[in-house]
């Protein structure tokens, strides 16, 4: 998957965030259960009602083209596809931040 087509996502998020997130997704083979949860619940999320949670999935954990996902998964526009990622960043940048402070007090 490359970082390139993600680096100039506008979310209104630092480029540690985004970076922090996309590669948390890059790597959703190697992360414990704890976590591969959170990405899935993100990506139906930022789905919504389209129901392309499996897509917005695929595209990005598996590093999936936008091309192949919108004709897999019958999408109309790119503009579609850009949305959830940028609704699936913000989901995760959240996530992310809250699993990071319950593992921060049930350690204190």
């Amino acid at each position: 998957m490359d970082w390139r087509r993600f680096s100039r996502l506008r979310t209104g998020q630092r480029y540690e965030i985004q970076g922090l997130v996309f590669f948390v997704a890059a790597n959703y083979e190697r992360l414990p259960e704890e976590l591969r949860s959170i990405v899935q619940q993100c990506c139906q999320a930022a789905a919504g009602r389209s129901g392309n949670g499996e897509a917005l999935m695929e595209y990005m954990t598996k590093g999936r083209t936008k091309t192949w996902i919108m004709q897999r998964y019958f999408i109309a526009s790119e503009a579609s596809v850009d949305r959830m990622v940028r609704r699936f960043f913000l989901e995760m940048d959240q996530r992310l931040t809250d699993w990071s402070r319950e593992r921060q007090d049930a350690g204190q």
